[in-house]
């Protein structure tokens, strides 16, 4: 099996949702098959089996940040994600200054 990792800064996270993401076993990703596993600089993110009715969720509850990078998971079949303070910043998604 071969897994597709994802580099990806913390910048691109909203500093609201940075918590659900880096810092706690958020139960809203929980529900959804997301597990996080954080470090000193950020988290690794098992993305899993994410079904589409989960990432509009996400968009519609105010993780619309993560429901994008989940979508670019999906559609490129990526099965990890480090996110990182001091990881690469993707042209593909929007960064926030915090």
């Amino acid at each position: 099996m071969k897994l597709n990792y994802l580099d990806l800064s913390t910048s691109h996270i909203k500093e609201e949702n940075s918590n659900h993401v880096l810092e706690t076993q958020s139960t809203i990703f929980n529900d959804i098959g997301l597990f996080g596993y954080p470090y000193d600089s950020g988290s690794f993110i098992s993305v899993g089996e994410i079904e589409e009715t989960d990432i509009v969720h996400l968009f519609t509850t105010g993780f619309d940040d993560v429901a994008k990078i989940l979508r670019y998971c999906v559609d490129n079949q990526i099965s990890l994600i480090r996110f990182d303070r001091d990881a690469e910043i993707m042209n593909e998604f929007k960064s926030y200054e915090w």
